[in-house]
């Protein structure tokens, strides 16, 4: 049973389509060169602070028309699974990038239990990792990144695990395992979107988390703990989103089924991996795009389209006090 994440790590697992049928896809949303691909590009960067590697995914617009892209694209921080490494979102973080934004999937190692060997789990603090690193380079006149990204406007992604640590994220609370120290939730952060991830303990205990603060969207496939997941959405405070993606596992947001590292999922999807991958970043983005961004387009197809009429994505979203 996949307990949000916490419960995976004491097993040592995880709690780590080019358009639906509606005609919806990465290339329906603004800058035609930068949906399509045409001005994609990525690169692996080491983070300040604490060393950790990452893969970036970004629009790349040419040197001579940059100024017209200046604070253009958000921020989207992707927190791992628990032992899934950063390569595994390749293909997740280049359709989301399509979409508009800067992704940055670090890798972070840390020893839990503690004294044992590390291990990829990601925490809190990754976030203002990236962030402190992308202010930088933003204001480098020599980075790709120059002036093209907006440090003001951060959506978190989590998968699993990465999940768990976002939830805990969009409470401003800093909990062990994930997070050691103070944490204070950056006010840049505009949003939250969570893959494969309920509210479960280790025990069984339902964790009731705070996140009127922060709009937060469940996403996550019919295959995996649809009902812990719905009843994790039922207890969200604020702006919330909750989006089934039918036929998809656990690992809907990966490269492939089942990658290594993680303890595998044994339902088996029904819908080819690339397309899960592609429909996932599609439905990250949509949610991204709503809050982060304030696009009415992508607003209308979380808010008001249901999903897809033969229900192979279904929606609900709403804004509460």
């Amino acid at each position: 049973m996949k307990h949000l994440g916490i419960a995976l790590l004491v097993s040592m697992s995880v709690v780590a389509c080019s358009s639906d049928d509606t005609g919806l896809s990465v290339s329906s949303f603004e800058d035609s060169q930068i949906s399509s691909g045409e001005w994609s590009a990525s690169r692996s960067i080491v983070l300040d602070g604490r060393g950790d590697e990452a893969d970036v995914y970004y629009p790349a617009p040419p040197a001579s028309v940059r100024d017209e892209f200046e604070d253009r694209f958000p921020i989207a921080v992707v927190l791992q699974g628990g032992r899934v490494d950063k390569a595994h979102y390749s293909n997740f973080g280049a359709a989301l990038a399509r979409m508009g934004f800067v992704v940055v999937v670090p890798n972070h190692m840390q020893a839990f239990p503690p004294g044992s060997e590390p291990w990829l789990l990601t925490d809190q603090f990754v976030l203002l990792d990236v962030l402190s690193h992308m202010e930088r380079v933003d204001s480098d006149p020599s980075s790709e990144f120059y002036k093209i990204v907006d440090t003001q406007r951060v959506g978190l992604v989590g998968h699993s695990v990465g999940g768990a640590v976002g939830l805990y994220t969009a409470q401003g609370t800093c909990d062990p395992p994930f997070c050691m120290g103070a944490f204070e939730r950056p006010a840049s952060l505009r949003a939250g979107v969570f893959f494969g991830t309920n509210s479960y303990g280790p025990d069984g205990s339902f964790i009731d988390f705070e996140t009127s603060a922060l709009p937060v969207a469940l996403i996550h496939g019919s295959l995996d703990n649809s009902a812990e997941v719905r009843e994790t959405y039922d207890s969200l405070d604020g702006t919330r989103a909750l989006i089934t993606l039918d036929g998809v596992n656990h690992f809907g947001i990966t490269n492939e089924n089942n990658p290594s590292g993680p303890t595998p999922d044994p339902a088996e999807p029904t819908m080819e991996q690339h397309e899960a991958t592609e429909l996932t970043a599609l439905w990250v983005g949509v949610a991204l795009r709503t809050w982060v961004m304030g696009d009415e387009d992508a607003r209308f197809w979380l808010y008001e389209s249901g999903g897809s009429p033969s229900e192979l994505v279904s929606t609900t979203a709403e804004d509460r006090p």
